[in-house]
């Protein structure tokens, strides 16, 4: 046989590609599983767009009969309020168009923030305005969110990062993110316990706690968990509003004053997901939001997007250097659209083959499937693939195909996903 046909350690056959120049064919969109913060239905999150939108109502109801003298504020041009704005916290201009102004100055206020394209970017984003003043985020400013939702990389590797850390607040791809070995974040309670006490004190524990907490809350960005699921098995319960604060700039602030913490993964990967929402990319061409796109010839590799008993190694470990596989991309990466086109011209293009896999499964030799592949040569794979990811590859295998689709942003846990008709029972960890 030719060494063009002998499977993935020899290469794909150069003779009968297809070329693929259509994006919709050779993209297909996939969910993240997991809970990130303000997913669960049963956790409802006021919608701030909701709320102005009654106030607006209300305005307009009791504009005719209100005489009430206009405030001084609104006499400043549009452009210096949306200056002065910009400078604010979403807590505190959501907090701003709460006040009870006159009927006319609230209307003026309202249509300021409607007609304000950063605001307008902002309040559309997906659960970000509801979500960020439920975590009460005030220690940053509208224009620093509005610079991070621009920017569609991750702050860690520069690809599309489709996670929005909001204690950061930055951008982090699905790899960086469930690979992050940084403690962000830590309670009170937590932090009390790593403090350099000086031993002249005569502080009583109580009175030590309330000087902590001031301290922490005048010099760190702090945010107060929504109670509620978390993880990428959803087995992570935030029982109460703890409040959670920035290990990173505790440790920039007071280099001396406190001892590194002692890491737990299984709390600190659940914390990320509670302080984080999804992060979608603004798409120019359809002028609308969207989650990213995952490339098929890239996730037709490996066992990601593949059934295990499919793969040439059983072992599910992790870290573990597999045999050598083609692959490109990796296959869980999304990308934005741009992202994409600038991956698939990295790789030499897309294309469609007719390829032979009975040699390699034990089939018939006749045994052929169509499957997308790059028209460049592929490197060493090294298995990078989330545990999470590997529990749903049935799903992820019928969205490749596109047998089946998802709605934008669709919420599901791989266990539950796996077990479907059953009533899984989690270990469940308290916070």
């Amino acid at each position: 046989m030719n060494a063009d046909n002998q499977g993935p350690d020899a290469g794909f056959p150069k003779e009968g590609r297809i070329p693929v120049d259509d994006f919709e064919e050779y993209t297909f969109r996939a969910p993240r599983p997991g809970f990130f913060a303000g997913d669960l239905p049963k956790n409802p999150l006021p919608c701030p767009q909701f709320e102005l939108e009654r106030i607006k109502k209300k305005a307009i109801q009791n504009s005719n009969a209100d005489d009430s003298p206009r405030s001084r504020i609104f006499t400043l041009p549009v452009e210096i309020l949306c200056a002065i704005f910009i400078q604010l916290d979403i807590c505190s201009l959501l907090t701003l168009a709460r006040l009870d102004f006159s009927p006319p100055d609230a209307l003026h206020l309202l249509q300021i923030l409607q007609d304000w394209h950063v605001f307008a970017k902002i309040a559309a984003f997906p659960k970000l305005l509801a979500v960020a003043s439920a975590l009460e985020c005030r220690h940053w400013t509208i224009g620093t969110i509005f610079d991070v939702i621009q920017d569609e990389r991750c702050v860690m590797c520069g690809y599309f990062g489709d996670i929005l850390d909001l204690m950061t607040p930055e951008r982090r791809c699905f790899r960086c993110f469930i690979h992050d070995d940084i403690i962000r974040m830590q309670s009170l309670e937590s932090i009390s316990k790593l403090q350099k006490c000086s031993e002249d004190s005569i502080e009583q524990p109580e009175e030590q706690r309330s000087t902590l907490l001031k301290m922490l809350e005048e010099n760190i960005p702090v945010i107060r968990l929504i109670e509620g699921n978390y993880g990428g098995d959803g087995d992570g319960i935030a029982r109460s509003r703890h409040q959670m604060f920035d290990m990173i700039a505790l440790k920039t602030k007071f280099p001396t004053e406190f001892r590194e913490p002692e890491d737990n993964w299984s709390v600190r990967s659940r914390l990320q997901y509670a302080t984080s929402i999804r992060a979608p990319f603004y798409d120019m061409e359809t002028l609308s939001y969207k989650e990213g796109y995952f490339c098929r010839a890239c996730a037709a590799q490996g066992w990601t997007h593949r059934s295990p008993s499919s793969s040439r190694t059983y072992s599910m470990c992790v870290d573990e250097v597999h045999e050598k596989a083609p692959t490109w991309g990796l296959p869980y990466r999304r990308y934005s659209r741009e992202g994409m086109k600038n991956h698939v011209n990295q790789y030499g293009g897309v294309f469609k083959i007719e390829w032979s896999i009975g040699e390699h499964r034990n089939w018939k030799m006749e045994d052929k499937e169509m499957r997308y592949i790059h028209g460049a040569d592929f490197e060493r794979w090294v298995c990078d693939e989330p545990r999470t990811l590997r529990l749903i590859w049935p799903l992820l295998v019928r969205l490749r195909n596109k047998q089946t689709e998802l709605p934008e942003g669709a919420t599901f846990v791989s266990k539950w996903y796996q077990v479907r008709d059953t009533n899984p029972v989690f270990n469940k960890e308290k916070w």
